[in-house]
C-alpha cells in the first residue's frame, strides 16, 4: 500500500467516514485499492434517467451505455475524492448533511427510507460517503477551472488540426485534409491557335481543306 493510498485512508477515518469491506461479487470497479460498489454505478444512472424510466422502458443498448457512462463517472468522482483528502481538502459536513436531509425527505417515513437503503444493499454510511464525495468533487471542479486560462480561437484550431484525426471518420479524413491545405488550382488557360469550342458543334475547317 502507497504512502498516497494510506493518506486516502487516515483522511477519510477522521472525516468519519467508511472504509468498508465489500464481497467481490458486489465490486463494481476497483481504484487505487478502494472497492466500490454495484449500486454506486446505479447511483449514478439514477442520475442521468427520471426515477419512473430507471431500467424500465429502456432499451438494453441504452442502458448499456449509460452503465458505461456512470461507471466512467463513478471513477473519476473517486479519483478527485482521494486526491481531495490526500491534499488535506476538508469535507462540508453542512452540504452533506442538507444532501442526505433531501434524500431522506423523499420517502414517507424513516422505516421506508432505511428500507430502500437496505434493498440497494447500502447503509446510511455508505450513502453519507457517496454524498460526500459528489460533494467535494464538485469543490475541486471549481478549484481546478478557477484555475485554468481559456484557450484562444488560434489554439483551438491549431490543436484541431494536430489531432483532427480524433474526431473525424476516416471517409472525413480526406476531405478535411483538402478543404484545410490543398492550394486551390490554378486558373486554366485558353488554348492559343483555337476558338473556344461550342459543345456538339465540330471545329471549323480551314479554307482549301480537303472534306
Amino acid at each position: 500500500m502507497t504512502s498516497t493510498m494510506v493518506r486516502v485512508i487516515v483522511c477519510a477515518v477522521l472525516a468519519g467516514l467508511p472504509t468498508a469491506i465489500l464481497p467481490a461479487a458486489d465490486v463494481a470497479v476497483t481504484v487505487n485499492g478502494v472497492a466500490l460498489a454495484r449500486w454506486e454505478v446505479d447511483r449514478e444512472v439514477q442520475k442521468r434517467l427520471p426515477w419512473a424510466s430507471f431500467h424500465r422502458s429502456v432499451d438494453e443498448q441504452r442502458m448499456a451505455e449509460l452503465e458505461r457512462d456512470a461507471l466512467n463517472q463513478l471513477v473519476r468522482l473517486e479519483l478527485k475524492w482521494q486526491w481531495a483528502l490526500a491534499e488535506g481538502i476538508q469535507v462540508p459536513q453542512d452540504a452533506v448533511a442538507a444532501e442526505l436531509s433531501a434524500t431522506r425527505s423523499r420517502f414517507p417515513s424513516p422505516e421506508a427510507y432505511l428500507e430502500a437503503l437496505d434493498q440497494r444493499g447500502m447503509t446510511e454510511a455508505d450513502l453519507r460517503r457517496a454524498v460526500a464525495r459528489d460533494v467535494v468533487a464538485a469543490e475541486v471542479d471549481e478549484q481546478v477551472l478557477a484555475t485554468v486560462r481559456e484557450p484562444t480561437p488560434l489554439e483551438v484550431e491549431t490543436y484541431f488540426i494536430m489531432h483532427r484525426e480524433d474526431y473525424v471518420t476516416p471517409e472525413q479524413n480526406s476531405g478535411i485534409w483538402c478543404t484545410s491545405w490543398c492550394p486551390s488550382p490554378p486558373a486554366r488557360r485558353p488554348r492559343r491557335g483555337r476558338p473556344p469550342r461550342s459543345r456538339g458543334r465540330p471545329w471549323p475547317r480551314p479554307p482549301g481543306a480537303a472534306s
